[in-house]
């Protein structure tokens, strides 16, 4: 059994370790409440993550594959940046200060 560290409470992502058990459980035969329990996860955890790296069925899950395409994924997430064009040949701290002068001039 894999033991995760903190409260229930708070969501953590599903570590490689936890994945490869996931692999292994499936190649068991485990159902999904099954690997849940050992893993000390919401079932609807363990389901959706099978179900997002195993597009060809559950018995071709990876744990690798799946673990690259989480980690793409979480690069991907955050706030999508809109004048990222317009600023970016200026330094952070130069943004402001032209901005701020170009109001003055004009």
């Amino acid at each position: 059994m894999i033991k995760r560290k903190g409260s229930s409470v708070h969501y953590h992502r599903l570590s490689f370790n936890e994945r490869e058990e996931i692999s292994r459980s499936i190649a068991r035969g485990d159902t999904i409440r099954a690997m849940s329990r050992t893993l000390r996860r919401n079932a609807s955890t363990v389901s959706r993550e099978v179900s997002r790296a195993a597009c060809l069925g559950k018995e071709h899950y990876r744990a690798l594959w799946a673990h690259m395409r989480a980690k793409r994924n979480r690069k991907k997430q955050g706030r999508k940046r809109k004048l990222i064009e317009t600023f970016s040949h200026q330094s952070a701290s130069q943004r402001p200060q032209k901005e701020i002068q170009e109001r003055l001039d004009g």
